[in-house]
């Protein structure tokens, strides 16, 4: 993908006025925004993406519904919607998107690549299945795992290793919410 331009933030969050390359922020360790969607149905079946193999970080992993970074001067309702079309190929509804908690993350990816962010959370419920078209270079499959499944795995020895590393607890976080939806 491109290298977008984005806004930083100081680390409480605010912005700081300044704008740099996605990459600059990654490689300087600088905070940023960025949106995950976590998809759900009533069925009580969580989607979830498998990154693309070429993807440089966690490649053919399991990973959030939809996630995105947020370009310079974007709100993030819309960069959830623009994600949502252009991982997915799906329009996703505005009235049903719900921010549900930000969250603060920072992790060494690894490679040389920092991810510093302030990462705003939605839910949103599908009320059916969608035909997706997969952004290719961004996403390989997309699967909807039952709810209780998807927490059983996360510690499962075996099954963990399928998923992005380091996001149990956030994980369970968002189950959390999302239990309370359905």
């Amino acid at each position: 993908m491109s290298d977008e331009v984005i806004d930083l933030l100081n680390e409480n969050g605010s912005f700081t006025g300044k704008t740099v390359l996605k990459s600059f922020a990654h490689k300087n360790n600088l905070w940023h925004k960025s949106i995950h969607v976590w998809i759900f149905n009533k069925d009580k079946g969580i989607l979830l993406q498998k990154r693309a193999k070429t993807k440089k970080l966690f490649p053919n992993l399991w990973d959030v519904s939809v996630a995105g970074h947020v370009q310079s001067g974007e709100d993030v309702n819309s960069v959830a919607l623009r994600e949502a079309k252009e991982e997915l190929g799906i329009n996703l509804n505005k009235k049903i998107l719900k921010k549900i908690f930000q969250q603060k993350q920072s992790s060494n990816c690894g490679g040389g690549v920092f991810e510093n962010i302030f990462c705003d959370v939605f839910t949103y419920q599908l009320s059916h299945v969608p035909l997706f078209v997969l952004q290719k270079e961004e996403v390989d499959s997309v699967k909807f795992v039952p709810i209780n499944i998807l927490e059983k795995d996360l510690f499962d020895e075996k099954k963990r290793v399928e998923f992005i590393p380091g996001v149990e607890e956030y994980w369970l976080k968002v189950i959390d919410e999302i239990k309370k939806e359905i």
